[in-house]
């Protein structure tokens, strides 16, 4: 197999990993009652994949799984929600990637950043669709998205560290 058919095969292994752990993510509760926030178990994939591949190919499976992930969720505003934090998350830890790589900057870091973000996307979607009253949520998603980013920054790190470079740019 070509270096471009295996890059191509993993990349879509990835999406596809992250599209059910997103959809299966959706049907569970939230983390704390009365909040509307999760882990983000996707978004070790995103991570992964801008540490380990490329921005473009990170950009690609952020837009595809949050895309894929809510139409098969059934919820059409979930779209919203999902490719607007999905994208703030992504864009937030690609900022980061150079500090990143001059190790300036950890997974966990870049995680806990993306997480901020995503939860900001969300409550910005949340205020439109619902009105100002959701960015009542502000104060708590923002100090959970440490916890959560922390976490998913551990796994991706452990992943990360485990699985050799498929840098393609």
């Amino acid at each position: 197999m070509n270096n471009n058919t295996k890059h191509l095969a993993l990349l879509g292994l990835l999406i596809a990993a992250a599209t059910v752990v997103h959809y299966i993510e959706g049907l569970l509760p939230s983390l704390v009652l009365g909040v509307p926030i999760k882990l983000g178990l996707a978004n070790i994939f995103t991570l992964y994949t801008l540490i380990k591949f490329s921005k473009r190919d990170a950009l690609i499976l952020t837009a595809l799984r949050s895309l894929l992930g809510s139409i098969l969720g059934g919820a059409i505003t979930g779209i919203f929600y999902s490719v607007t934090g999905g994208l703030l998350a992504f864009s937030a830890m690609s900022l980061l990637l150079g500090l990143y790589r001059k190790e300036k900057v950890s997974a966990i870091g870049m995680s806990v950043c993306g997480s901020f973000f995503f939860n900001v996307g969300q409550l910005v979607v949340g205020s439109f669709l619902n009105g100002p009253a959701m960015l009542l949520y502000f104060p708590m998603m923002s100090i959970l998205s440490i916890p959560t980013g922390f976490f998913i920054g551990i796994i991706t790190a452990i992943i990360a560290g485990k699985l050799p470079n498929v840098q393609k740019e």
